[in-house]
């Protein structure tokens, strides 16, 4: 007997043990996540301070390791979530909002490298947080705009605060990614992950922000580092989607090669070449990232003629030349652009700009689509504008002089759309009605008390009861705001047009409710209720508008400070402004004067952002460049 129960005993000891041997990898995770998690019942910090001495370099590592997990463990979450509902629903005094930028760029990383639960991380993990990051980058960079206009501006705190909010958008996508491969999570952290994650191919806005701060990129007040974070997040981004569309995940109408003839432009492929100039500094990340989209542009969208970019060519006979480390991909990528742009040298066919022949090659791609995210590749509307300048050209000086007049003696809508139709920008007069519609929906979710997250532009200004900016993500629409006839459509269907002291983008008036947004969505032609309609045509109905009132034009002279006729400092404002900074000078100089200290003050913030970024550091090719942001955590090591 006693035998046969030492056997037994031996039998259990050996089970025990095997599967002590498989759990070990498992196990050992779990308790160094349950160590971190049971220090949230602590009340106190333990601190080995010294008297008389001062702490070392280990001992000042050791308190800050500590402060951090007690922080995100404690008062991550809850603090980031009332700075969002402070700033959104404007409770007490105005903050500045870069705080919370700073919060999600530089403790969020830490949160995923100790693989806490989302229950400490949700309220930053959110789709509120989402569209908050994606429509605050969109002010920023309206912001920076201005102040770079604006003479006598201090230009770096804006700098820093567009540059914070790209490295929070990048955290928050990495955090997702984190978050999403994470193997023990309950149901309803799973179910608020995949939530989010179903989202993001719905966001537009978020791939088309990215476009836009890449084409907006000026290397004259811009760093590079600021550019390859850029890049970076946008080529994150992408491949996160395109995984969910490998998976079979619900990616709706996103469509990648669509979305990426978007970059199918001689401008922002230009800054990609700009940025492969330093290929020898660069991460190897940021180069494959600017190689992996011309990849696409000579092979899945068959362009290569726009790689024809001096800048680009210069860096692949350099990369030849060097002998830089290549893989394999990439150096026939570098042959293939380098012996097509000589075989087009050698037959002398290189006669027309890579605009010209991406126009070309659009025209014969077939029809086009209303949604931006769906342009048919390169077709610039700049391009299609300049083919039909004519009969634009012909009705500025009208339109010009008729800024003034009354308005009984103004045109009428209809016969405004009529010439834009005549001139090609039908798409744009889509895109200007798709935005009114995204408007009513807002107003009629807010009704609902629900949240429709997919449009987070236009959530953000319904939640913050402000007038909703209508972005030109694309080129085409960045052309037809610079179209006298379109901005005096914008003016007639009542928008706020652009006013370039307070905003550069048009917007439509937070006071319109559904029924006005929808009735002004009219005027634009019928509209029909398809899936891109995000609201039930029953519960709106048309509605008698009030006349659009006549705005008065500041002009340029007055808001630049410079004599007529000098446009040297105007390079990249519109040309609407310049126009009427000539016409307008005779009639500016009738007016009187206002008194000494009443000259337009700018209404753009200026607040200066944590004092802590200025600790960072700029590209050392700049000179006088702005400090940017590109923070560098330490390892978290287990406790």
């Amino acid at each position: 007997m006693e035998s046969t129960s030492s056997d037994s005993d031996n039998v259990r000891t050996k089970r025990s043990s095997a599967s002590k041997l498989m759990k070990t990898p498992r196990t050992s995770e779990d308790i160094c996540r349950r160590k971190v998690t049971k220090r949230r019942k602590t009340t106190r910090m333990r601190l080995k301070l010294r008297l008389q001495q001062k702490p070392s370099a280990p001992e000042i590592s050791s308190l800050l390791k500590e402060f951090t997990v007690d922080f995100l463990l404690k008062g991550y979450g809850s603090l980031v979530g009332n700075l969002h509902d402070q700033i959104t629903r404007q409770i007490g005094a105005p903050i500045d909002k870069s705080h919370i930028l700073w919060l999600i760029t530089y403790f969020l990383r830490f949160a995923t490298q100790l693989k806490l639960e989302l229950t400490f991380v949700w309220q930053v993990l959110s789709p509120a947080m989402l569209s908050y990051l994606i429509a605050e980058s969109v002010n920023l960079n309206e912001e920076l705009e201005l102040a770079v206009h604006l003479p006598n501006r201090n230009i770096k705190p804006h700098l820093r605060r567009l540059h914070l909010s790209v490295t929070a958008l990048r955290e928050f996508l990495q955090a997702l990614n984190s978050y999403s491969n994470l193997p023990f999570q309950n149901i309803h952290d799973r179910s608020r992950i995949g939530e989010l994650e179903g989202l993001l191919p719905e966001l537009s806005d978020l791939r088309n922000l990215l476009l836009l701060l890449i084409r907006h990129y000026n290397p004259g007040v811009q760093s590079k580092r600021y550019l390859r974070d850029v890049i970076l997040t946008n080529q994150f981004l992408l491949k996160s989607l395109d995984h969910y569309a490998s998976e079979s995940r619900s990616c709706g109408k996103f469509n990648l090669t669509n979305h990426l003839s978007l970059f199918c432009t001689p401008s922002v492929l230009h800054q990609y070449g700009l940025c492969l100039e330093e290929y020898s500094t660069n991460e190897t990340a940021v180069n494959n990232s600017i190689l992996t989209l011309f990849h696409h542009v000579a092979g899945d969208l068959d362009c290569p003629e726009l790689l024809f970019d001096p800048i680009i060519l210069k860096t692949f006979v350099r990369l030849f030349e060097d002998g830089f480390d290549l893989e394999e991909e990439w150096t026939d990528l570098v042959e293939y652009v380098t012996r097509t742009f000589l075989r087009c040298v050698n037959a002398g066919s290189l006669k027309s700009t890579p605009a010209h022949s991406c126009q070309n090659r659009s025209n014969g791609s077939g029809s086009q689509q209303s949604d931006p995210s769906n342009a048919s590749c390169c077709s610039a509307k700049r391009t299609q504008v300049t083919s039909n300048q004519k009969p634009l050209e012909e009705d500025k000086e009208t339109a010009s002089n008729s800024i003034h007049m009354s308005p009984g003696e103004e045109e009428t809508v209809a016969d405004i759309l009529v010439r834009l139709k005549d001139a090609g920008m039908h798409k744009e007069i889509c895109w200007l009605q798709s935005c009114l519609l995204t408007n009513c929906a807002m107003k009629l979710q807010k009704i609902d008390d629900e949240r429709l997250y997919t449009e987070p532009i236009a959530f953000v200004a319904n939640e913050t009861r402000s007038s909703m900016p209508i972005v030109p993500f694309t080129e085409e629409q960045e052309a037809a705001l610079r179209c006298l006839p379109f901005l005096r459509l914008v003016r007639c269907l009542g928008l706020d047009p652009p006013l370039i002291p307070v905003r550069i983008f048009p917007r439509i008036p937070h006071s319109w409710d559904a029924d006005t947004s929808y009735s002004v969505a009219l005027q634009l032609g019928n509209v029909k209720e398809d899936a891109d309609l995000k609201f039930d045509l029953s519960r709106v109905q048309k509605v008698a508008l009030p006349p659009s009132s006549v705005a008065e034009i500041v002009p340029p002279s007055k808001i630049y400070g410079c004599p007529t006729g000098d446009t040297a400092n105007l390079s990249c404002v519109p040309d609407l402004w310049i126009n009427w900074l000539d016409q307008s000078s005779s009639g500016s100089q009738m007016r009187s004067k206002s008194p000494s200290g009443q000259d337009q003050q700018d209404t753009t913030s200026n607040t200066s952002s944590l004092q802590v970024h200025k600790t960072d550091t700029s590209d050392s090719d700049m000179v006088g460049s702005p400090v940017v942001l590109s923070p560098e955590p330490m390892e978290m090591e287990p406790l």
